[in-house]
């Protein structure tokens, strides 16, 4: 026999539907609300007009890349590291607080965090223990940003035994091989 579709059923899978197409836009409203108070923080930081203007372009940049992956459609890999230059108190590391909030809120970050290290934090007093040192804090900031103030720090030129240079190359192949996974800033 033939079976004869069901009305109701039409109308349930409708309402379905239309209800996570709703829940959608509301997220979307939601994202947009959340990105618009991170700049907001951001303008309201004195002077900085070229970090502003680099932060709307990655900002827009990260959110075009997501809408295109929601679409189905192929984005190259994108790698968020980067340098933040300036004397002690200019904001670099509210920049990258801000800068956090943002990718969380368009989905390119896991978390909003950001983790604050510097050459202590990364470098051993003895053969073996820094990159040891170094993966815990990478453990630490994944999902989110690494900041590592005072980035010049980390290698010392007066001395070729300093262990610094064995840090430097491990986060650079961190930086290539978990650029999806972690966003690093170098601050000095």
């Amino acid at each position: 026999g033939s079976k004869k579709k069901n009305s109701g059923d039409i109308q349930l899978r409708g309402s379905v539907e239309n209800r996570v197409a709703e829940e959608k836009r509301d997220l979307e409203i939601q994202t947009l609300k959340n990105v618009e108070k991170s700049l907001q923080k951001l303008e309201a930081l004195v002077a900085l007009d070229n970090v502003k203007e680099q932060v709307e372009k990655l900002t827009a940049f990260a959110w075009m890349c997501k809408m295109r992956e929601q679409r189905g459609l192929s984005n190259k890999p994108l790698s968020l590291h980067m340098v933040f230059m300036g004397n002690p108190g200019t904001g670099k590391t509210t920049v990258a607080r801000i800068l956090g909030e943002i990718l969380h809120s368009v989905g390119v970050l896991e978390t909003p965090s950001v983790v604050e290290v510097s050459r202590g934090d990364l470098i051993g007093e003895y053969i073996g223990q820094s990159l040891p040192k170094v993966n815990k804090v990478i453990s630490k900031a994944k999902g989110g940003i690494l900041l590592i103030d005072e980035a010049y720090s980390i290698v010392r030129s007066d001395s070729m035994r300093d262990y610094g240079y064995e840090v430097v190359g491990h986060l650079v192949k961190v930086m290539e091989d978990k650029r999806d996974e972690i966003m690093i800033i170098f601050t000095g």
